[in-house]
């Protein structure tokens, strides 16, 4: 526990597990690499499916909605470029 308003650096993997390692996501990926993704579309306003980790067709039309938003191509996959307009990766 710290004081309200330290500054805290938190070190590794995003997801909490592994090697800190980002795989592009598409239909049928599972897990918490899909959860983070859906929940910054949900957050966005873009996707309006259930929060739980199965990139399903309702995930893919949310992304290639973010990725006509962001004019890129309208691929339905989450990769690098999608992870830092994300805001999950800086």
């Amino acid at each position: 526990m710290v004081t309200e308003g330290t500054t805290v650096h938190i070190e590794g993997p995003i997801t909490g597990i592994g090697k800190g390692e980002l795989i592009n996501l598409s239909v049928g990926s599972k897990g918490n690499l899909v959860q983070l993704v859906q929940e910054r579309l949900k957050f966005d306003g873009i996707y309006k499916g259930k929060v739980n980790g199965i990139y399903d067709s309702e995930t893919e039309r949310a992304v290639k909605t973010f990725q006509r938003n962001n004019n890129i191509a309208e691929t339905g996959v989450i990769s690098k470029r999608e992870y830092l307009l994300l805001g999950i990766l800086e």
